[in-house]
């Protein structure tokens, strides 16, 4: 997943931030990859608008997000998700997650942006 410009840093930054998508160990759900504010989050998101437990992917056939009542709302390609009901995720989809916005990525995506900068 990368975030937007700067938006996970303290300092501003002139790129992006890349944060993978992957469980943490402190998680014991297996399925669920938990994302938030709280330090017992998977992902991690040191951001206002986020909420302490904001979201969570859930990995299976597909890659799926789930809002878990967060403060803020969670949205993909602009549509806001409702609470507790999951929406599938494809590459290049763009999740906002309170005002912080990120985009999906697979590996092939992030060598090219990473080739390319």
């Amino acid at each position: 997943m990368i975030a937007a410009p700067g938006q996970l840093a303290s300092r501003p930054r002139d790129r992006f931030d890349i944060v993978p998508v992957a469980k943490s160990g402190a998680n014991p759900f297996s399925d669920r990859i938990s994302i938030g504010r709280a330090r017992n989050c998977d992902i991690i998101l040191r951001h206002p608008s986020v909420s302490k437990l904001h979201a969570r992917f859930r990995v299976g056939a597909s890659l799926e997000i789930v809002d878990v009542g967060s403060v803020n709302g969670t949205s993909i390609n602009g549509r806001r998700l409702d609470p507790n009901r999951p929406a599938q995720l494809r590459v290049h989809d763009t999740i906002q997650l309170g005002t912080l916005q990120a985009i999906l990525v697979d590996s092939a995506a992030l060598y090219e942006l990473l080739r390319a900068s």
